[in-house]
């Protein structure tokens, strides 16, 4: 196998970056009876989507406006929505606009808001 080199000619070991990562269900393991790794109880989003996702639900719900229906006039599916809420999905950018739109939230006062909770955790 031949060594490959980064730009400015040194190789991956002179580096000191670790070699890639066998593929799931490879032979090549050494202990193939090891448990299954457990998932990372820490969240792969930010402390700050964090805080625009429960400020962005609670705002659902006090508008009394169900997922299914900020679904449709979002032009997603209420799997769509749930999803995100459940932290399964990410909101995009576009989503978040959307969404304040069809909860009757002008978007600016919501990011506002967002951010200003933000600041009070310090985050």
């Amino acid at each position: 196998m031949a060594t490959l080199k980064h730009r400015d000619g040194k190789t991956d070991a002179e580096l000191d970056v670790p070699p890639p990562l066998a593929p799931s269900g490879s032979s090549s393991s050494s202990n193939s009876s090891a448990p299954p790794r457990s998932k990372s109880p820490r969240s792969r989003f930010t402390p700050e989507y964090e805080v625009l996702l429960e400020l962005l639900v609670a705002a659902r719900k006090e508008a009394g406006v169900t997922q299914k229906e900020v679904a449709a006039r979002i032009k997603k599916t209420q799997s769509h929505v749930s999803m995100c809420e459940a932290k399964e999905r990410e909101f995009s950018f576009v989503d978040v606009f959307r969404f304040c739109e069809a909860i009757g939230w002008e978007f600016s006062l919501f990011a506002q808001r967002v951010e200003q909770e933000i600041r009070r955790r310090n985050i």
